[in-house]
């Protein structure tokens, strides 16, 4: 994983952004100059096209966290609550 301090930009972006804020010249490859606010080096690099792809994309961030959220949960309390598994179910729904 590279660190953070070398994965610069060159200006700050929006949360979750894809381009850059500030516009800047870019030269297409038509040869035809434009000021545009171009794709962020870094932020959203893995979205092909990130008008289309963005809500997909925070939408499996945002599972894939919750995943890993339960995951550790259920390691947590099988750690730290060892004898409140399967017997003291049993046990409170034969009540």
């Amino acid at each position: 994983m590279i660190p953070l301090r070398v994965r610069n930009e060159k200006t700050d972006s929006a949360p979750l952004a894809a381009y850059l804020y500030a516009k800047e010249t870019v030269e297409s490859e038509d040869r035809v100059r434009r000021r545009e606010c171009p794709r962020l080096r870094y932020g959203g690099s893995h979205l092909r096209d990130p008008d289309a792809d963005r809500a997909r994309g925070i939408l499996l961030a945002t599972l894939r966290g919750k995943l890993e959220d339960v995951v550790l949960w259920l390691l947590l309390c099988a750690k730290f609550f060892p004898d409140t598994g399967r017997d003291a179910f049993d046990s409170r729904v034969r009540r």
